[in-house]
């Protein structure tokens, strides 16, 4: 996928952090490049995606991926949409989260522009919902 897609975790409603470390935990043994905003991730079956997450901060709230796809990262980022309770959007599209508990946690603007979020069991439904809208 060529445009962008968010990751970001929210709480009654608000922006809410988790902890850089799981990103780090899931990525960092595929990392081909990093600054301290941005990391390039690559996987032996050619798949992997640019990560934009900002400055170097212990918690975060939200990550942006784009130039993503492919099976084994389709798998690490569902891995870390169900370690962080977060939500993934992507422009003009939908919602999916791994926890239907998560969907209670988003804003009410958000629904209502993006619909009710897919609950999601793999990365591979993750891609399958993005292609689908």
């Amino acid at each position: 996928m060529s445009f962008d897609i968010m990751l970001q975790r929210f709480e009654n409603g608000q922006s809410a952090v988790f902890g850089r470390r799981v990103v780090d935990e899931i990525f960092d043994p595929f990392v081909v490049h990093r600054d301290p905003s941005f990391m390039r991730v690559k996987y032996p079956d050619r798949s992997g995606a640019d990560i934009w997450i900002g400055e170097d901060e212990a918690d975060i709230s939200g990550i942006m991926f784009n130039h993503c796809g492919g099976e084994q990262f389709a798998n690490a980022f569902f891995e870390l949409l169900r370690r962080t309770g977060s939500v993934i959007y992507w422009p003009g599209g939908g919602c999916v989260v791994a926890d239907p508990a998560v969907a209670e946690e988003l804003p009410a603007r958000m629904v209502q522009a993006l619909g009710e979020p897919k609950v999601v069991h793999s990365g591979r439904d993750i891609f399958e919902y993005i292609i689908q809208s």
